[in-house]
């Protein structure tokens, strides 16, 4: 017969045999213990990403639905920084390099606790600029050119130029 185990502890299986013309009836015991497993966890998130750009990890188990015990994230930093909500798997880029993303579960009576974990590659991210400046300027007028960025730290010194055009100025190239 099929045997479908559903929880840790002991059980015993009987068999019997109804008999026949030729034979008595029959029947054995078997004592099985059922002992905990140990799931599997499957990190499923891009392995690549660009600081400031948030992403979603998730994870697939083995183990029965609603069981094994809940998932919680973690990041073991390496040469590039991130964080992470240890409840969504929601990650947070903040710096160049790699991590690791780790996701464990703290078992349950039926399955062991266990870990998965997963590298991931954090690089560069292109910020957005906006400059702030009138579309139309007086002559000799003296105006100051304000850059806005989209870098959530850093993101390197802004230098101003004036590239083109039938016009003449001047800009002062550090500080616009």
């Amino acid at each position: 017969g099929l045997l479908v185990v559903k929880a840790v502890g002991q059980i015993t299986v009987m068999a019997t045999s109804s008999g026949d013309s030729d034979y008595e009836s029959s029947n054995v015991l078997h004592v099985v213990e059922i002992a905990q497993r140990k799931p599997s966890l499957k990190i499923i998130v891009n392995d690549t990403c660009t600081v400031g750009n948030v992403i979603s990890a998730v994870v697939r188990t083995t183990a029965a639905p609603g069981r094994g015990g809940a998932v919680r994230f973690s990041i073991v930093p390496g040469s590039g920084a991130a964080t992470v909500n240890p409840y969504t798997g929601m990650i947070t880029p903040l710096g160049v390099g790699s991590i690791t993303l780790v996701a464990s579960t703290f078992g349950d009576v039926n399955y062991t606790p266990t870990a998965a974990h997963q590298e991931i590659i954090i690089h560069p991210a292109t910020p957005q600029l906006t400059l702030e400046l009138n579309r139309r300027l007086d002559v000799d007028a003296t105006v100051s050119a304000v850059v806005k960025t989209s870098a959530v730290k850093g993101g390197g010194a802004v230098h101003y130029a004036i590239t083109a055009g039938t016009g003449n100025a001047e800009v002062d190239a550090n500080t616009g």
